[in-house]
């Protein structure tokens, strides 16, 4: 009875391992944008005053409007720097 209990463990592993790492791998893009976005909204004075400037009148939207500004700002930024050094590259060849 066990080793089949053990085998079928084995089997949703070796089953599910695949789609949890694709997962982790878009979830983890997601955070390295509203990181990155973050990083540059709180530093950058202008961009930080221009979230100040986008009232919102509940909680949820208060949460979630930053949220969203940060992660433009990352996707943004992400784009930015990907042009560049595309450009950089067709450049030096």
């Amino acid at each position: 009875w066990f080793a089949k209990v053990k085998r079928a463990v084995g089997q949703s592993i070796l089953w599910l391992a695949p789609k949890f790492m694709k997962f982790l791998s878009v979830v983890g893009m997601l955070a390295m944008f509203l990181v990155g976005g973050g990083i540059l909204v709180h530093g950058l004075a202008f961009l930080h005053h221009w979230l100040e400037s986008l009232n919102v009148g509940n909680a949820v939207g208060a949460f979630i409007v930053p949220q969203l500004f940060n992660a433009g700002v990352g996707v943004v930024a992400g784009a930015v720097v990907l042009l560049m050094i595309q450009g950089i590259k067709r450049v030096v060849k």
